[in-house]
């Protein structure tokens, strides 16, 4: 029998993003009994549970051992239908930290993961009760226009978030609830308010002005648009009304002082999320 331990650390937001597994890739049925209830218990934000699996399955994902915990988790991201409620880019991202103990055997592999969240089972509750509130109250369901459900987003964010300048608040919980969060705070925000609205959404990492950076793009017709609230919500901390539609559905012509990583310039990412290079119009 073989014991074995790897530890995974998820806190660089410089780490380039899963990209879209759809569920017919998934072929063995054992397999998507495992990554759905790796997902379920993510979901429910368990800090420890165990998943067997069988030895002829674990190589089908053409990774090492030491490899697979960190693989699957990555896969459970993205099983489902990507840009609803809490799943995809924001439930990978809540993900900080991951540590397991593997014991292998020649007839099953149990992983006993240990896993740190960004946001608690009970503080995504308040989350989706505080949007709700926020949809009815301001009445954005009646909203037709998909561009107009995205400036709802962003006006709404830029007028109610503080940007962190102390780089301790990164969740959606910090943006919503406590009014203040750095830049992927204010990215995740606003990937669960596009999904509120059932608009494509995805969180893109990099550098802003040579600082890692995050933020968001959306689809919108055929194309993908740069969205950057954390720039223009500090700007209206400075001086309300300065300019605040900047880094507002952009297109790539106009973005440039923002690099991607290079998991998000790949030829394999730009086919499946064309991003435009002009502004929307």
């Amino acid at each position: 029998m073989n014991n074995k331990i790897t530890i995974i650390n998820r806190t660089d937001i410089q780490k380039p993003q899963i990209k879209i597994i759809a569920r017919n890739d998934i072929t063995d049925s054992i397999s998507e009994n495992t990554l759905e209830n790796i997902r379920m218990h993510l979901l429910r934000r368990h800090s420890s549970f165990d998943i067997n699996i069988l030895p002829h399955e674990a190589k089908k994902y053409g990774v090492t051992l030491k490899e697979l915990p960190s693989k699957l988790v990555t896969l459970s991201c993205s099983i489902k239908k990507p840009f609803v409620k809490n799943d995809y880019d924001y439930l990978y991202r809540s993900v900080r930290r991951l540590s397991c103990k593997i014991i292998s055997t020649f007839f099953i592999i149990r992983l006993s993961y240990n896993i740190r969240y960004l946001t608690s089972y009970h503080q995504e509750e308040e989350i989706d009760t505080q949007l709700n509130k926020v949809f009815f109250e301001r009445n954005a369901y009646s909203i037709l226009r998909p561009e107009r459900k995205v400036r709802f987003a962003y006006d709404y964010i830029v007028s109610m978030v503080e940007y962190d300048d102390e780089h301790t608040m990164y969740s959606a919980y910090d943006a919503l609830i406590n009014k203040k969060a750095v830049c992927e705070g204010c990215a995740l925000l606003f990937y669960r308010f596009m999904a509120m609205f059932g608009i494509p959404c995805r969180i893109i990492t990099g550098k802003g002005m040579s600082e890692s950076h995050a933020w968001n793009i959306v689809k919108l017709g055929s194309f993908w648009y740069n969205i950057d609230v954390t720039w223009d919500l500090y700007k209206n901390s400075i001086q309300r009304g300065l300019g605040l539609y900047d880094y507002f559905l952009v297109g790539d012509d106009h973005f440039q002082d923002h690099i991607r990583v290079a998991y998000f310039e790949s030829e394999d990412f730009k086919d499946q999320f064309p991003i435009s290079k002009t502004d929307y119009r």
